[in-house]
C-alpha cells in the first residue's frame, strides 16, 4: 500500500472459497433452490469458475450436472468440474454462445438452468458482509470489483445498502468496477452515457473469466456505480499481469481476471480518483491455479 500510495489497502481473497473462486457463494444458494424445485439435473454456461462451483455443489447434492463452456476455457477449470463428476459440453467461442446453448437445453431437454442471477446475488452478497465484518463494521472508502456478468458488483452494493439501512455500517462505500480492454461494454456505456452495446468481436485477453460480450447485469452495475458515486474503468492485459505479479510479492497468487481490480485501483490512485488517505478493498475473485496457462505464457520459463 505504501509503494502504490494508498492509505489502507486490503485484499479480499476469494480464492479461499471451496472451489477457489467467489462463485461458490452464489452456487450454494442456487443448488439449494434447485433441490427446493425438485430438480434432478442441472445445466450451466460458464467460462470456467462457475462450472467448477456448480459441479461441486451439484454433485454433493446428488444432481446430474452438465457444463456448457466455450472453446478456449482453461483446462484447469474443466479438470476441476470433471473431478467433481460433471459432464462437459463445449459449444461456441464465447460465453454468450455457451449461454444460449444452456438455455436451449433447459427449454428443450428438461434441465434446471443455473446461473439465475437473482438467486446468485443473494449468495454473493456475503462477500460484502464479510468485508464489513472483517473491518469491524468500519466501511472502507472504496471497494473495487472485477466485472464479468456484473452480478458480483451488484451483490456487493446491495449488501452495503442493506447493512447501512439497518445501522450496521455508518457510511456507504464507493464502488469501482473494472473490465478488461476489448470487453468493456459497460465502461463505454457509462462514460458515454449511452445504452450498453454488446461487444461483437472476440479479442485476445488474459482475463478469460471476465471476457463477457453482453453482461447480463450491466444496467445494474451502472446503477450501483451512480448510486455509490463510484467509478468504472478499463485495464490492459499488460497492466493486469503486472498487478498480478505485485500481488504475488505479497504472497497472493490470483488468476489474471482478479488482478484487474488492483490494476484499476493503481490507475485510480495515480489519477487522484482515490485519495491518499482513503481505504480501499480489492476483491480478488479467484485463485491463480484456476488459470496457470496464462501465467505460464506471461512468465515464459
Amino acid at each position: 500500500e505504501k509503494k502504490l500510495g494508498f492509505g489502507k489497502l486490503y485484499i479480499k481473497n476469494e480464492g479461499e472459497n471451496p472451489t477457489g473462486a467467489f462463485k461458490d457463494r452464489g452456487s450454494s444458494v442456487e443448488i439449494t433452490k434447485a433441490l427446493e424445485f425438485h430438480a434432478r439435473k442441472v445445466v450451466v454456461a460458464s467460462t470456467g469458475n462457475m462450472a467448477a462451483s456448480i459441479s461441486a455443489y451439484g454433485s454433493k447434492a446428488g444432481l446430474e450436472v452438465t457444463i456448457v463452456v466455450p472453446e478456449g476455457t482453461p483446462i484447469e477449470k474443466l479438470v476441476q468440474a470433471v473431478v467433481y463428476g460433471a459432464k462437459i459440453k463445449i459449444h461456441g467461442s464465447t460465453y454468450d454462445e455457451a449461454l444460449a446453448e444452456s438455455e436451449r437445453m433447459a427449454k428443450e431437454e428438461s434441465y434446471y438452468l443455473t446461473g439465475n442471477y437473482h438467486y446468485r446475488v443473494e449468495g454473493q452478497k456475503s462477500t460484502a458482509f464479510e468485508i464489513f465484518d472483517q473491518l469491524r463494521f468500519d466501511s472502507p472508502d472504496w471497494i473495487v470489483v472485477p466485472i464479468g456478468a456484473g452480478t458480483h458488483l451488484r451483490a456487493i452494493w446491495k449488501a452495503a445498502k442493506e447493512f447501512y439501512e439497518v445501522g450496521l455500517i455508518e457510511k456507504l462505500p464507493k464502488i469501482a468496477g473494472v473490465q478488461i480492454k476489448g470487453y468493456d461494454a459497460i465502461v463505454r456505456a457509462w462514460k458515454e452515457k449511452k445504452p450498453i452495446t454488446p461487444i461483437k468481436e472476440k479479442k485476445p485477453t488474459v482475463a478469460s473469466a471476465i471476457a463477457v460480450k453482453a453482461p447480463v447485469d450491466g444496467e445494474n452495475v451502472i446503477k450501483a456505480i451512480d448510486e455509490s458515486k463510484g467509478y468504472l474503468g478499463t485495464v490492459t492485459n499488460e497492466g493486469t499481469m503486472e498487478a498480478g505479479m505485485m500481488l504475488g510479492k505479497e504472497g497472493l497468487f490470483v488468476e489474471p481476471s482478479s488482478a484487474t481490480a488492483l490494476a484499476l485501483a493503481k490507475t485510480m490512485r495515480e489519477e487522484g480518483i482515490i485519495d491518499r488517505d482513503e481505504s480501499v478493498v480489492i476483491v480478488a475473485t479467484g485463485h491463480g491455479l484456476k488459470d496457470t496457462k496464462t501465467w505460464e505464457n506471461f512468465i515464459k520459463f
